[in-house]
């Protein structure tokens, strides 16, 4: 198997993205079984593979198995999700520039509704100026053009 790693690092070397029922485990806390049957080749061939590759396991959310038997006692964790140590950086990095670059939009409505909220608070008290109008215009399209950006990316 090393060789088909190799042969596959050197088309590809990185962002790896591997997806699906490996049917088997990687380790026994992935299984609860009703009698052992466990296949070390096979567990040892794969744990080698994942390790030549330098593939990370994402961890289940909220499920520890993805498989269970119709008549109950076995279950496994078969449907795993590797990735290369590429996209894990790759990851943190986007999140950090998206921060970096006004990518928090509940943030930025927020400070947009303060902002209008202000303005319309000293307009109850006085006349506001033309400055000011024209701000509080541009605030009221700002809270949309952001809400809306909010909400596509809902979609995506």
């Amino acid at each position: 198997m090393g060789a088909i790693v190799e042969e596959i690092q050197r088309k590809q070397p990185k962002y790896w993205c591997i997806t699906g029922d490996f049917n088997i485990m990687q380790s026994q806390t992935e299984c609860k079984r009703v009698g052992d049957g466990r296949r070390k080749r096979d567990l040892k061939d794969f744990n080698n593979f994942v390790e030549a590759a330098r593939l990370v396991d994402l961890a289940m959310a909220d499920r520890k198995y993805t498989w269970y038997r119709t008549k109950g006692g076995s279950m496994s964790q078969l449907d795993q999700f590797l990735l290369s140590e590429e996209w894990i950086v790759t990851k943190h990095r986007m999140r950090d520039w998206v921060r970096q670059h006004g990518g928090n939009l509940e943030e930025q409505i927020q400070q947009a509704k303060v902002q209008l909220y202000d303005i319309e608070l000293k307009g109850e008290k006085e006349m506001l100026s033309l400055e000011e109008n024209t701000g509080r215009t541009e605030t009221m399209a700002d809270i949309v053009e952001l809400s809306i950006r909010k909400e596509n990316l809902r979609w995506k």
